[in-house]
């Protein structure tokens, strides 16, 4: 990295005819120095590549093979990057204690009028090398960041639909500025919670778990919705047979029969009896099934994926969360 034959040059300019060893000792010396400069840069470096929540190539490339949620890889990721840098700082610690030996031992051996020409080109030299080692550093660290990290790009449009709020249909005199009635007062980080837009969302804490069931529920009410459709379908076909008027147009659902007084159990959905917990589940709607299946299936991997690259769970600021808090309260 360094050119040692320059440095030799410009130590024999300095020490003139004083002989070898000397020139010898002063190199050694340079030489010591570029070792633990490197060794430092080298601690450093690891720990800028932990900070931007990488690992270096080896560390990687094993994680990688590893089917683990992003979630379990990263504090994988810590265990490794610790004992790394952990050894790069014991490592350091010793070249620096070589370094202190070597400069003891030619310190004896430099002559005090060449003493300060001598740490001008030990400084010279250094400073250059530092240079070096902190360009060739930039580079890896930009090249490890591009290659490994993970960033989450927000798409302008989400199945059609713009994530830009379109104001040309606004008329000019259109404020969003709130508007308070009735004598209401409220503090500055209210106001700023309640100006947000009316199709903003609140990102809050993401709960697989939560999402399980919600999806459960959902394709459940999905099940008995199509049941009971098909009930009314081929009741009303009937009904239309036996009658000789058809109506198509006759699909509610009523539990009550008020003709014979009585309560048709099967038009009941789960939803109708929130207070019986042994209300009985939907059975399976034939070759829908296996769609139903994908889609619970899609939109799990798909809160597992958002849950593990989400760091931020909120989208509001400190203001906003406070407003948020105080309008809840009240």
């Amino acid at each position: 990295m360094m050119d040692f034959n320059a440095l030799k040059q410009s130590l024999n300019t300095l020490i003139g005819h004083e002989g070898g060893q000397l020139l010898d000792c002063m190199v050694q010396a340079v030489k010591s120095s570029t070792r633990m400069i490197m060794k430092q840069k080298q601690c450093m470096l690891l720990r800028k590549i932990k900070q931007n929540g990488i690992g270096t190539n080896d560390v990687e490339c094993i994680l990688k093979k590893l089917p683990l949620s992003e979630n379990a890889l990263g504090k994988l990721r810590l265990k490794i990057m610790n004992p790394k840098i952990k050894d790069a700082y014991q490592v350091k610690q010793t070249k620096s204690i070589e370094n202190f030996r070597v400069w003891r031992r030619s310190r004896r051996l430099i002559p005090g009028h060449l003493l300060q020409g001598y740490m001008h080109i030990w400084r010279m030299y250094t400073d250059e090398f530092k240079q070096i080692v902190d360009r060739r550093h930039d580079q890896k660290l930009k090249h490890l960041i591009e290659r490994w990290k993970k960033i989450l790009i927000v798409p302008d449009m989400v199945r059609g639909v713009s994530l830009e709020p379109d104001m040309s249909s606004l008329p000019p005199e259109f404020s969003s500025e709130l508007r308070l009635y009735g004598g209401v007062k409220l503090d500055e980080d209210e106001k700023i919670v309640l100006e947000c837009p009316v199709k903003f969302g609140l990102y809050k804490k993401l709960n697989t778990t939560q999402c399980k069931i919600d999806v459960e529920e959902a394709l459940n009410k999905l099940r008995w919705s199509k049941i009971i459709s098909e009930k009314n379908k081929s009741r009303n076909m009937q009904t239309e047979e036996q009658e000789g008027n058809p109506d198509t147009n006759n699909t509610d659902r009523s539990e009550f029969i008020s003709d014979d007084k009585v309560v048709d159990i099967n038009q009941l959905r789960a939803t109708d009896l929130p207070y019986n917990p042994t209300v009985k589940m939907p059975w399976s709607i034939g070759q829908q099934e296996l769609d139903i299946h994908m889609f619970k299936r899609d939109v799990q991997e798909l809160a597992e994926k958002m849950k593990n690259n989400t760091k931020k769970w909120s989208n509001l600021d400190d203001a906003r969360q406070r407003g948020l808090k105080n309008l809840e309260v009240e």
